[in-house]
């Protein structure tokens, strides 16, 4: 079954870029430039975590969200021009001196530890964007985001919290964006420039 649950994780998951790509090139949906540079990194991080811990058809998840991340990342950096702001530089010099540090240790756990807050860190930025600008963000990719991550945590073979800890994390990751995006967007109304 493991199989079969990984490969419907990524079917599932890729039907959710398509509208995202979509809102994305109508300047509908702007993804968060720290954000998702943090995330395309640490997809990596985690796929090699996961990889070296035995994981097999949950790394379609992984890889899958990697190119997905680093998609949107060029596409944040593309279209942003405001300044850096001082929250992304020190996310950003966060993620470095945690970067840093990481080769220092051969331990997995301490590995991971590190890699989640450094994800915390991207999420925090995405959390400021989605509160100041919920209009900006999809909900349905939220949703099947979930969905899809809960479709990979049933794709691991054995209860491993090495290669559980990721899918994990962005399922309660996810919950929280869509619960942020929706009670914000009863308080903030729609910028003219997404209303049709």
């Amino acid at each position: 079954m493991a199989p079969l649950f990984g490969i419907l994780s990524v079917v599932v998951g890729l039907s959710a870029e398509i509208p995202y790509f979509k809102g994305m090139l109508k300047k509908e949906i702007l993804p968060d430039r720290g954000a998702f540079i943090i995330w395309s990194v640490l997809n990596v991080i985690f796929f090699a975590i996961a990889l070296s811990e035995g994981g097999t058809w949950s790394l379609i998840y992984i890889a899958t969200g990697t190119i997905s991340a680093s998609i949107k990342a060029v596409f944040a950096l593309k279209y942003n021009h405001s300044p850096i702001k001082r929250r992304e530089k020190i996310s950003l010099a966060i993620v470095l001196l945690s970067l840093a540090f990481w080769p220092l240790t051969s331990s997995p756990l301490i590995t991971l530890v590190v890699t989640l807050l450094i994800d915390l860190t991207g999420t925090w930025l995405f959390f400021v964007k989605i509160y100041s600008d919920p209009w900006t963000e999809s909900l349905l990719f939220w949703g099947i985001v979930t969905v899809s991550a809960l479709l990979s945590i049933f794709a691991v073979r054995e209860l491993d919290p090495y290669v559980l800890v990721f899918p994990v994390y962005v399922v309660i990751a996810s919950i929280a964006f869509n619960v942020v995006i929706s009670l914000r967007r009863r308080d903030v109304s729609k910028p003219k420039f997404l209303k049709t």
